[in-house]
């Protein structure tokens, strides 16, 4: 858990800069994102994507408990404040869920 918390924290602006790649009239006319308001856009991005990643990789018997449990702080506030692009919001837990099925086929 201390990994997808750090890997989120360091790559946050990376999902942030995603996000508003794929949806660039977010912003408005006025409003100009500062670095803060990319890195709360792509922290939980982040956060779920390496959730499912590592957990999906490298969890026990207990892990999809742990995946639910886990999420849930972070798909309340995504649905919360951004409910219109939730299609997009899922996208990033079902990649990070089928990269760590591939690794954990390929090395376990």
């Amino acid at each position: 858990m201390i990994a997808v918390l750090i890997l989120s924290y360091f790559l946050a602006e990376f999902f942030g800069s995603f996000f508003l790649a794929a949806f660039p009239k977010e912003g408005g006319g006025w409003i100009n994102f500062s670095n803060l308001v990319i890195f709360l856009i792509g922290f939980p991005l982040a956060y779920l994507f390496f959730l499912f990643l590592l957990f999906t990789a490298f969890g026990n018997q207990h892990k999809k408990w742990w995946i639910g449990i886990a999420s849930l702080p972070a798909l309340a506030f995504l649905l919360y404040f951004d409910f219109s692009h939730i299609y997009f919001h899922v996208l990033f837990p079902v990649a990070g869920w089928l990269i760590g099925l591939g690794v954990w086929k390929r090395f376990f």
